[in-house]
């Protein structure tokens, strides 16, 4: 009985050797990787940007005016937007020089750089590049 009880188990054991030896997945493991660096921080300035806002998507009787002067007021990190006699008011301005406003349907997105602010403009179907340098 004994020799039957071994054989038992010498078997049962070379059947679970053989499924472990079977599963040939080989398990890595877990990478963890940093975050990637912030850009580089842009100096924005204290001074006054102006600039066109030009119309390049929509239609001309959706968009009017299709050309409109804006400016950009920087004091201290924030940002004062205004197009004609309207004021987006004031937001702050990020690490890489971006900053965003939104008025009543009507939202800028954009990036100051030494020289200027470049950025668009969006309202309903229209779209609106911007451009504007240091006054």
């Amino acid at each position: 009985m004994l020799k039957a009880t071994s054989a038992a188990l010498g078997a049962a054991l070379c059947i679970g050797l053989s499924a472990c030896a079977a599963d040939t997945t080989t398990r890595q493991p877990a990478v963890v990787t940093a975050a990637p660096a912030p850009g580089p921080a842009v100096q924005v300035n204290n001074a006054t940007y102006a600039g066109r806002a030009s119309l390049i998507r929509g239609t001309e009787s959706d968009c009017v005016p299709q050309e409109s002067p804006f400016g950009i007021r920087v004091n201290n990190g924030m940002a004062d937007f205004r197009v004609g006699a309207s004021n987006m008011g004031s937001q702050p301005i990020a690490r890489d020089g971006s900053v965003n406003f939104t008025d009543a349907g009507f939202r800028v997105t954009g990036r100051f750089a030494p020289d200027g602010f470049s950025g668009m403009a969006t309202r309903a179907s229209c779209t609106f590049a911007l451009g504007a340098g240091v006054r």
